[in-house]
């Protein structure tokens, strides 16, 4: 799990996980700032934060919400943006009893600006990062009146989620659920792992990756999306399902 790796990987941003959005028409940042503390508030799962018992165990508990002064930088281009991004990217940022996340936010010339997400993996994953960025916009185009069409926000909470998943079990569905995936795997399918090719000269494996983008375009996205839309998966899953057929 990541609370294990990070103790392997002690003080590295391998479990970072990183957002950045731009605006590229003038922004009030007084009001992004705003967004972002609603943002903040709104999603309990933000201010998840680590402690550790007498016997050294870890323990979860949710930080109460305490609005933010976020620090604002200033860049002339784009390109100083995703430099900074990416130093924030590799900045640790584990701890106990202290938050698992940053946000910073920037200005551009023209009054435009933005903002960076830096969450642990711990409480977050790349589609919340996602989801907290529309989360954010959301609540800065309420704040704003902007005329343009707002959609209604989830009221997403991690607390709700603990309150319901207990509740399942103890439910008749998760006794039929057990028996079910008890049958289905009482005997393993054959495992699938990523190939390995080690060198005579290298006798460990090594953590380091490249990544390679195939970007899409509109019309390719649309139609991806209306697949999932009428096939009720999410985007992520059908990617994940395509790696797992190349594999």
């Amino acid at each position: 799990n990541m609370y294990s790796i990070e103790q392997i990987y002690t003080n590295t941003p391998m479990n970072n996980v990183t957002g950045l959005f731009v605006f590229y028409q003038e922004v009030n940042i007084q009001m992004l700032i705003k967004a972002l503390n609603y943002c903040i508030r709104d999603n309990d799962s933000n201010r998840l934060q680590l402690g550790l018992n007498e016997d050294s165990s870890p323990f979860q508990y949710l930080a109460n919400y305490v609005e933010e002064s976020f620090k604002i930088s200033t860049f002339s281009n784009t390109d100083e943006v995703f430099d900074f991004a990416q130093k924030i990217a590799d900045t640790p940022i584990f701890g106990f009893y202290k938050k698992l996340y940053t946000v910073d936010v920037f200005t551009l010339p023209q009054n435009r600006g933005g903002f960076i997400f830096n969450f642990h993996h711990l409480i977050s994953d790349a589609w919340t990062i996602q989801l907290l960025i529309d989360s954010a916009l959301c609540h800065y185009l309420t704040l704003i009146g902007s005329d343009e069409v707002i959609p209604e926000l989830p009221n997403y909470s991690y607390l709700d989620y603990t309150s319901s998943y207990e509740e399942y079990l103890k439910s008749n569905k998760y006794i039929k659920d057990k028996e079910f995936w008890k049958n289905t795997y009482s005997s393993l399918p054959t495992p699938i792992t990523l190939p390995v090719s080690l060198s005579n000269e290298v006798d460990f494996l090594d953590c380091s990756a490249t990544r390679k983008t195939f970007p899409f375009s509109q019309k390719e996205m649309n139609e991806i999306r209306k697949y999932c839309d009428d096939n009720k998966i999410t985007l992520y899953s059908f990617f994940l399902a395509i790696h797992s057929l190349y594999l």
